[in-house]
């Protein structure tokens, strides 16, 4: 950490951005070097609102990118994933999602978009598919009432995450000192 504000200080960098950052980590980050990261880029998504992360980077002025914002569909059905994925919920086809993307003439993809959006995150999507690439930035013709977004983000409570990338090596939950994922590694 110590590196990273060494390159603040050279003026080789502006500013530090970092990934999958934990609150503890994060802390940890600002504490040790006086430095705040701008931008924290994390999974998250309509099953994983990472609230405690964006509460967080929200009082300390830190931008928070959020990753696969769709919950990762492509990769849920790919089988790729270590884990069995079959009781799953996937967002996309979520009745709460599907009934609001019909009352907006929208597809579930650009609703849960659209909500990412009202929480005040930057989203980046990953597509190859060029109607849905049109599709993901025709948000801002609709909003979501309240209630809405409370509803979409109540699904948050499964809680789910499809990544765990640790030192570079995605999918593994082995025990590794500062791994960003309570569930998996070391708190302190």
């Amino acid at each position: 950490m110590q590196e990273m504000k060494k390159l603040v200080d050279e003026g080789l960098v502006k500013q530090i951005g970092v990934s999958n950052f934990n609150v503890f980590q994060l802390k940890r980050l600002i504490d040790e070097t006086g430095t705040t990261p701008c931008v924290n880029q994390v999974e998250l998504h309509t099953l994983l609102p990472q609230t405690d992360i964006v509460e967080f980077c929200r009082n300390h002025k830190i931008i928070v990118t959020a990753y696969s914002p769709l919950g990762s569909p492509g990769l849920i059905n790919s089988g790729m994933l270590p884990w069995d994925t079959t009781n799953d919920v996937n967002p996309l086809t979520h009745p709460t999602i599907v009934d609001i993307a019909k009352k907006y003439n929208k597809n579930s993809g650009q609703v849960i978009l659209r909500n990412l959006l009202q929480r005040g995150l930057v989203v980046i999507c990953c597509t190859r598919t060029e109607s849905r690439i049109k599709g993901n930035i025709q948000l801002f013709d609709f909003e979501l009432t309240p209630e809405e977004a409370a509803s979409i983000n109540k699904l948050g409570e499964a809680n789910r995450r499809y990544f765990y990338c640790t030192n570079g090596f995605p999918f593994t939950k082995e025990k590794i000192k500062y791994l960003p994922f309570p569930d998996g590694g070391y708190t302190e």
